[in-house]
C-alpha cells in the first residue's frame, strides 16, 4: 500500500509524545522516565536507540491515511455515498453530521453567492482537537 507508520516514544501516562523532543529523558509533565532501566541502560557509550521506552505510539501521516482510504474501491465508494447521504437536507431540522450542519452551508456561501468550498464529492473535512481532551479510551 505504500503506507508507512512511524513509532514514537511517548509517556507511559499518555502526557506527551517525544516526537518533537528526541533528547528528552523524562516527561515534561509528570516527570516519569522515558526509558526502562535495563542491564545496558547505564553502559558507557550507549545510545538512545539501545534504550527501551516505557511506551510508544504509532503515527501514520494524514496524507498516507487519505491515500489508503481512496485506494480501496469499496472504502472510496462508502465515503462518497456517506457524504451524499449525510449532506442531504436534515430530517426534522436536526443536524446529523458536519455535511448537514449550518457551518457547512455557511462555508459554501458568502454574501449569498455560492463558493467552491466542498463542492466536489471527493473533498474531505477534518476535525482537529488540540485542547488536551483525551478522546480515546487508551489514553489515561
Amino acid at each position: 500500500t505504500g503506507i508507512k507508520a512511524v513509532q514514537y516514544d511517548c509517556c507511559i501516562n499518555s502526557c506527551m509524545s517525544y516526537a518533537m523532543y528526541p533528547d528528552a529523558t523524562q516527561c515534561t509533565i509528570c516527570s516519569h522516565p522515558r526509558w526502562k532501566e535495563t542491564e545496558d541502560f547505564r553502559a558507557p557509550g550507549r545510545t538512545h536507540s539501545s534504550c527501551k521506552p516505557f511506551a510508544q505510539h504509532t503515527y501514520v501521516p494524514v496524507a498516507h491515511r487519505i491515500k489508503l482510504g481512496w485506494s480501496d474501491a469499496k472504502r472510496a465508494d462508502l465515503m462518497l455515498r456517506y457524504r451524499n447521504m449525510a449532506g442531504a437536507a436534515p430530517k426534522n431540522g436536526q443536524c446529523s453530521d458536519f455535511w448537514s450542519a449550518d457551518l457547512m452551508h455557511k462555508l459554501q456561501e458568502k454574501d449569498g453567492a455560492q463558493r467552491p468550498m466542498f463542492s466536489q464529492d471527493t473533498d474531505i473535512a477534518f476535525f482537529l482537537s488540540s485542547d488536551g481532551v483525551k478522546v480515546f479510551k487508551s489514553r489515561r
